[in-house]
């Protein structure tokens, strides 16, 4: 394989042992919106050791695991801190390949290594201003309520206010609200995609990561989800200011 942990993968093959926590990353070198954003430096550091350093700081991640069909971003990686025992299959590497196809293929292939978990901590890299507190905090929060967790931020903008376009090209209401000013609209929240917590059991019967969890709730700005070169930019200026704040 030629991985840098080639003898960590020959040890986890000796015996079978369960685990209370799974931190799963998925890093895929393949990107249209931005050309291998994953491993993209970002004020020093590429993208993807972020939510590495998050993981392992959090102190509640059993084994920091990070899913990649390259042997660059595996090395990067395991520089960081993280196990990438084996590479990513080309049908999990694929476009098409949707969060569930990852994880089924991850927990499969870590079982035939002798690991098994309780909890999956799924962690998008695009979400690098989600920090290690905030992992804890949404894992106590699992511990506390026994229900598996999604991270949401507010709305940025409300349904009423958003419109689509008729058959003649006239713009529309999307909500059927009748709400007309913004201090009547209810509280809408959006997924922002930095942490989600799952009862491995429970995935098993049901693999949406986002169906039916509680809602752990973070400041707008750590919801960043870098998507394309203006995520990237703007994460970039918020990091920086909260640098030169902290100092």
């Amino acid at each position: 394989m030629g991985l840098k942990d080639t003898k960590e993968l020959y040890r986890l093959k000796v015996g079978h042992v369960v685990l209370k926590t799974l931190a799963l990353i998925p890093a895929r070198s393949g990107s249209k919106g931005l050309a291998h954003k994953n491993i993209k430096p970002l004020c020093g550091k590429p993208l993807l050791a972020y939510t590495i350093q998050a993981a392992l700081e959090s102190g509640v991640c059993d084994y920091t695991l990070v899913s990649t069909d390259s042997k660059e971003y595996a090395d990067i990686a395991i520089d960081y801190g993280a196990k990438v025992p084996f590479l990513r299959s080309k049908e999990a590497s694929s476009d098409t390949a949707n969060s569930t196809l990852v994880i089924t293929e991850s927990l499969k292939s870590l079982k035939a290594l002798g690991l098994e978990f309780e909890t999956l901590i799924f962690l998008q890299p695009t979400s690098p201003l989600r920090q290690a507190s905030d992992i804890k905090a949404a894992f106590k929060q699992y511990l506390e309520s026994k229900e598996d967790v999604v991270s949401v931020c507010k709305a940025r903008k409300h349904i009423n206010l958003l419109r689509k376009l008729d058959e003649k090209g006239f713009l529309e209401s999307v909500s059927e609200s009748k709400a007309t000013r913004r201090q009547d609209y209810e509280s809408l929240y959006e997924i922002n995609g930095a942490i989600y917590i799952n009862d491995i059991s429970k995935l098993r019967q049901d693999s949406k990561l986002n169906h039916n969890k509680k809602p752990f709730l973070m400041p707008s700005f750590k919801g960043i989800d870098i998507d394309d070169e203006s995520d990237f930019l703007l994460a970039s200026l918020v990091m920086e200011s909260l640098s030169k704040f902290r100092l």
